[in-house]
């Protein structure tokens, strides 16, 4: 059976979505069936859209279209990567569809049939993931709705995270609090990650502290740059949580071992 809160949640996500970027006067519809073994749910808006060459990316953290006549307010991506993690936990996937700017979008769910899923683990009881089991993660970005959904990724993930939306904040935390590892956005009003790290690394408790940058900007020239200010690695923005985690778990490896 599937887990009816995270569902609930899919659907919610994908309808918050769809309210966001269609507006007034525009028509928002949920539909569901059957397709084959598949239970199917699709959202369809008549919004503003999704170019066409967005669509590859528009599942992943912190993607954010090219141009700000698509549906750039926000980040189209945010909660959109949230629903892949929890529709791929339960055996199925998510598909985004649109006919280009202005012509609206679609985003369909489909579902394995509890009749085909005896015997599957996806159809079991969902724990939290065993990747980052335990791993203590400060989490930086000025964007709230990055910050709420990465933080929910990763603790799917089966970390304990702790966020803060300025580098002020998480350097405050910081200073009375052990963590595993820093994952911190670059580009910050303020203090930005930079400052953040050089900051971070003045304390003693963390003079060795494991530190991930992110960034929308992923030339060579910023991943050295990055790599230059003392950040460990550099993921480019948009990313998946897959290559997130995969990053964090080498950082912690025996090379970098944890209290």
């Amino acid at each position: 059976m599937a887990d009816s809160v995270r569902i609930e949640q899919v659907v919610m996500n994908l309808l918050s979505n769809a309210v966001k970027f269609t507006p007034a006067g525009g028509a928002i519809a949920v539909r569901v069936g059957r397709e084959g073994h598949l239970a199917r749910i699709d959202v369809t808006d008549t919004g503003q859209g999704i170019a066409p060459g967005f669509l590859p990316q528009v599942f992943d953290m912190f993607a954010q279209p090219g141009s700000v006549t698509t549906r750039a307010k926000g980040g189209l991506g945010i909660g959109l990567a949230l629903v892949r993690e929890i529709v791929a936990m339960h055996d199925g996937r998510v598909e985004a569809f649109s006919e280009g700017v202005g012509k609206g979008a679609r985003f369909s769910v489909l579902l394995p049939l509890a009749a085909h899923c005896a015997g599957n683990a996806a159809a079991k009881d969902y724990v939290p993931g065993a990747a980052l089991a335990g791993v203590r993660i400060m989490l930086v970005d000025d964007v709230e709705d990055a910050v709420v959904t990465c933080q929910a990724l990763l603790e799917m993930q089966g970390a304990v995270v702790s966020s803060a939306t300025s580098g002020r904040d998480a350097l405050a935390f910081l200073a009375d609090n052990d963590v595993d590892i820093l994952v911190s956005d670059i580009s910050m009003p303020g203090m930005d990650g930079y400052a953040l790290l050089r900051a971070v690394r003045l304390l003693p408790r963390h003079a060795a502290l494991p530190a991930v940058a992110v960034s929308g900007l992923a030339r060579p020239a910023d991943i050295a740059q990055a790599q230059a200010a003392g950040f460990d690695a550099h993921v480019g923005k948009p990313m998946s949580v897959e290559r997130l985690t995969g990053i964090i778990r080498d950082l912690l490896s025996a090379d970098h071992p944890r209290d």
